[in-house]
Parts: C-alpha cells; structure tokens; sequence
C-alpha cells in the first residue's frame, strides 16, 4: 500500500455519487470507494487479495469490512484515486 493519502470528494478530479451494487462493482475492479457520509477520504473501501473487502481506517489501520445496512442502502458512494 502506498503511503499517498487519498484526495478528499473535493479534490477527486470527478465526483460521481453511486449507490451500493455500483460501488461494489467499482471495488471489484480494483477501485476504492468511499462514502460521502464516512467524512473523510482516508476511510475507505477496496479488496485486498482479490477475495476480502477491506477498510482502509483514517489511522491506517485495515479491517474486514463488515458491511452495514446503511452501507447497502447508500446512495453516497464516490470513487476516489
């Protein structure tokens, strides 16, 4: 993992919010999504090893992500670089 600190929503080169199926689908293609709701562009989402989704934590630290039901009814979901 690199040690570049995401782009905040603001300085992603373009904001495209998404709901829950599109951003697992962006996460699947090696992308990483966050949630507008989440506040902060170092917490996010990606797959690690081709076979776990992974949260990325504001502090570095990486946990399995388990997925909320909020999570799945959200409508904020942006991809960031």
């Amino acid at each position: 993992m690199d040690d570049q600190k995401s782009p905040t929503p603001e300085e992603a080169e373009l904001v495209v919010e998404m709901d829950f199926y599109l951003a697992l689908k962006s996460i699947k293609e090696g992308k990483k999504v966050t949630r507008l709701e989440w506040g902060n562009s170092n917490y996010y989402a990606f797959m690690q090893d081709d076979e776990l989704l992974t949260l990325h934590k504001g502090d570095d630290a990486l946990s399995q992500w388990i997925i909320s039901l909020s999570d799945m009814e959200g409508k904020d979901w942006i991809v960031i670089n």
